[in-house]
């Protein structure tokens, strides 16, 4: 069987005039990575994939190609909460930790 198949993937922050994420082969594992911008900043994805395959009694598959993203934006006030959350657990530890005095 032989298979042949391109892929370009290119994630840019219009706003700030950069490539954020450049793709040019198949990714497997999948790419786990932070995309930086700012509130109000236009990201632009362009994706550019093909490929085909043929068998050997001569019939020729065409592949559709898959891209798959997922996006997870935290809310600004998220981190805060994290801290007061964490300090809040913190402080009922030491609360909670038995004074412990040695006589000897």
């Amino acid at each position: 069987i032989e298979f042949e198949g391109s892929t370009r993937d290119l994630f840019e922050n219009v706003t700030q005039d950069e490539v954020i994420l450049e793709l040019t082969s198949e990714v497997l594992p999948t790419v786990k990575t932070a995309l930086t911008g700012n509130t109000g900043d236009l990201i632009r994805i362009t994706s550019m994939m093909s490929g085909i395959g043929e068998t050997s009694g001569g019939s020729t598959r065409i592949y559709n190609p898959i891209l798959d993203t997922v996006f997870i934006v935290p809310e600004p006030g998220s981190a805060s909460l994290l801290l007061i959350g964490i300090l809040l657990a913190a402080m009922q530890r030491r609360s909670a930790s038995p004074n412990v005095s040695r006589n000897t």
